[in-house]
């Protein structure tokens, strides 16, 4: 394994590890999460998102310095052939949602958790499902982790499963571990893009669209 390699495997698992604790602390320090008010769920939820950022912007500084000014020039190409995979997505994340509740008449507890958060500060709600969530895990489960492999096939399959997987931390019934799969497509096709096109303000870019997209909708319908 070339030291490189090795070096971002490290680093991966560390920024995961550390991802993971900021979902588990609560259970961890004996606080229970739903206790808490929605306030200090946004608040909480923003600090994360800005740990996150910052660590994100001290490591790849340069690169994203370099890959911005190349989105800059193609972004046109770049968002064109985005969103032809996010249409391609939201497509099959509709029917395999469709089908996951007709056979088991439930619905991922993410979404609840989501929808409690734009009840209280809608403005702070918006800026970490719309900026910092796209940034962060953009760079979590794409960029760092395609660093971690070769093979791109490889980096496609894991970075679904494991984007998939974050989605459905928190459920009510195992039936809801099935979403992994809706998630998880949505992952593959990120990391679809992330291969093509070899930019993460790509994958960042169509990320904040449709958490932007899923917010407005959010709140039409409260």
């Amino acid at each position: 394994m070339k030291k490189r390699n090795k070096k971002n495997i490290i680093f991966f698992t560390l920024i995961f590890t550390l991802f993971l604790f900021f979902e588990y602390i609560y259970v961890l320090i004996g606080i229970d999460y739903n206790n808490l008010s929605l306030n200090t769920k946004v608040y909480l939820l923003l600090f994360k998102n800005i740990v996150f950022t910052i660590i994100f912007i001290v490591r790849y500084h340069e690169y994203l310095k370099d890959k911005f000014i190349d989105f800059k020039e193609h972004y046109k190409s770049y968002l064109a052939f985005s969103f032809k995979w996010w249409i391609t997505g939201i497509i099959a994340m509709y029917f395999i949602n469709m089908l996951i509740y007709f056979i088991t008449k439930t619905l991922p507890t993410n979404e609840d958790s989501v929808n409690l958060i734009f009840k209280t500060n809608i403005f702070i709600a918006l800026i970490s499902t719309v900026v910092f969530a796209p940034f962060v895990e953009e760079m979590i489960f794409r960029k760092s982790l395609s660093d971690c492999f070769s093979n791109k096939i490889l980096f496609m399959i894991t970075s679904g499963l494991v984007f998939g997987s974050m989605h459905v931390l928190v459920f009510n019934s195992y039936y809801e571990l099935l979403y992994i799969l809706s998630y998880g497509l949505f992952g593959v096709f990120f990391a679809h893009i992330l291969n093509k096109k070899n930019n993460i303000y790509c994958t960042m870019a169509i990320h904040a669209f449709h958490n932007l997209l899923a917010s407005i909708l959010l709140l039409l319908v409260r």
